[in-house]
Formats: structure tokens, C-alpha cells, sequence
């Protein structure tokens, strides 16, 4: 049995693996993409800091925004015993008690701020729930709220870190890999019943678009951000990143950190 029969991959593959591979083995910095700096002009010391997609979390001193519609779900606890009930809720969205400094507002939409009032914008695994367009369109309306010299800091899955995640499963003969790497793009309901479907669709939408460092680069640069930096984990100029990141199982292995700055 020669190499190829033995690992279950064509030759096709093998070489991309390998091209992959060998990709992970670069630095995380190359030229002309997303690159990291020692040092940067410190941010406005005065101006709002708005954290949007806050999701159940509010974080002092920040403005906590969210649109889901199970922050207003879950502040009615007999509605949600009846929904419960109904089996139209998970075990998680039963649980979860979203705060009252969180605002609902649609991110879809102009935000309500004004120009150059704000010193810090905060998202983590929110972007990736826009499609494109909307997502550029929520990028501009921050680099307007932000004052200059303000920071935008984003966290997002990283499809290149699941494409390497992909091949690596491929390459082991895990039969699933390919199911596990479209999970990252398509969120689906398809087993369960339809009501659930319905409900889970109304209080929560699936994934639209997906980035990697560089293409997020690319689309933070169309707007007019300038000096986008990838980060790591709690490292970076945002403020409060001690209590803003909570180191996460599900998503820090899985994902990248950028920050951009106005101009």
C-alpha cells in the first residue's frame, strides 16, 4: 500500500496539506498584512467606551449593547418557564439572566452616537453575524463615533486557523473533518423540531461571513481605519481587556484579534 492509500488522500491533497502546513509554520506577521507593533501613541484619555454584541455580559464603565431579543426574553421569567416548557428554549437560554445596563439596539442601523464622542470600541464574535455589506457599514459607523486617535478592538473566528483544523482532521482520516469545518459557517436548527427552529431563528442569528486576519484588514482599511495591528489574547491598547476577555474554551483557540485605529 503506497502513502497515498494509506493516509485516504489523493496526492491533490497531500500537497495542500503540506502547503498548509507549512503556512502555520510562517510567522504570524508577513509583509503587507495584518502586523503587530511594540508601541502606539496612547488613546484619548476622555470619550465613551461601547462594547456591541455585549451578549448577557455588562461591563463597567462601557456602554453594553446587544440586539438579541433574548435580553428582553429573559428579564420575563414567567414567559420564559412557559417557553421552557414549550421546549422552545435550551437549558442555556433558560438559565441566562441578561442585565439591565444592557441596551437592545439594532447594530444594523446608524448608531446612535455622536461623531469623534467615543475612545474605545469593543466586539467580540459579533462581525461574523453580519453579512458583508452590513458589517462594512457597521465598521464605518465606529471609525465616526470613534474621537481620533480612538481603538477598535475586534475578536472573530478565524476560518484560517479552522482551515488548518480542517486539513489536519483530513489528514488523521477523521471522517467528520469536513462536517466540523462547515459548522463554522453554517449554524444549523435542521433537527429540530419546527417551533424550535422558529424560536431559535427569532432569538438568534447564524453566522453570515467569515474573516481571517488579512481579509479583516482588507475590509477595516477600505473603511479608513489606519495602523490595524493583529493582537493577542488581553494584549493591545483597548482598555479593561482584563475583564473584557475571559479567556474562553470555544472560542480563543479558534480565533484572532485586531485592532484599528482612526486616523
Amino acid at each position: 500500500m503506497d502513502d497515498d492509500e494509506a493516509t485516504g488522500l489523493t496526492s491533490g491533497t497531500r500537497a495542500t496539506v503540506a502547503t498548509v502546513l507549512a503556512m502555520n509554520d510562517r510567522k504570524s506577521v508577513v509583509p503587507g498584512a495584518v502586523s503587530a507593533a511594540p508601541a502606539e501613541p496612547p488613546i484619548p484619555t476622555q470619550g465613551l467606551q461601547l462594547h456591541l454584541g455585549s451578549g448577557p455580559y455588562a461591563e463597567p464603565g462601557w456602554i453594553n449593547v446587544d440586539k438579541s431579543w433574548s435580553s428582553r426574553v429573559s428579564r420575563n421569567r414567567p414567559l420564559v418557564r412557559v417557553l421552557a416548557r414549550a421546549r422552545l428554549l435550551n437549558d442555556q437560554q433558560r438559565a441566562t439572566q441578561w442585565p439591565r445596563e444592557v441596551i437592545r439596539r439594532d447594530l444594523s442601523k446608524p448608531l446612535e452616537w455622536e461623531e469623534g464622542s467615543a475612545r474605545a470600541v469593543y466586539s467580540s464574535h459579533m462581525v461574523e453575524h453580519f453579512e458583508r455589506a452590513e458589517a462594512r457599514r457597521l465598521l464605518g459607523e465606529c471609525l465616526r463615533v470613534l474621537a481620533p486617535g480612538g481603538v477598535l478592538r475586534l475578536v472573530l473566528p478565524d476560518v484560517h486557523a479552522g482551515a488548518r483544523e480542517y486539513l489536519r482532521q483530513k489528514a488523521a482520516g477523521d471522517e467528520h473533518a469536513a462536517d466540523e469545518f462547515v459548522a463554522l459557517f453554517y449554524e444549523s436548527y435542521g433537527h429540530l423540531p419546527r417551533l424550535q427552529r422558529l424560536a431559535f431563528g427569532f432569538l438568534h442569528r447564524p453566522h453570515q461571513w467569515m474573516y481571517d486576519a488579512e481579509s479583516m484588514r482588507a475590509l477595516l482599511e477600505e473603511v479608513g481605519f489606519t495602523r490595524i495591528r493583529e493582537r493577542t489574547f488581553r494584549q493591545g491598547a483597548c482598555p479593561d481587556l482584563e475583564t473584557l476577555e475571559i479567556r474562553d474554551g470555544a472560542h480563543e483557540p479558534a480565533s484572532f484579534y485586531v485592532e484599528a485605529f482612526k486616523p
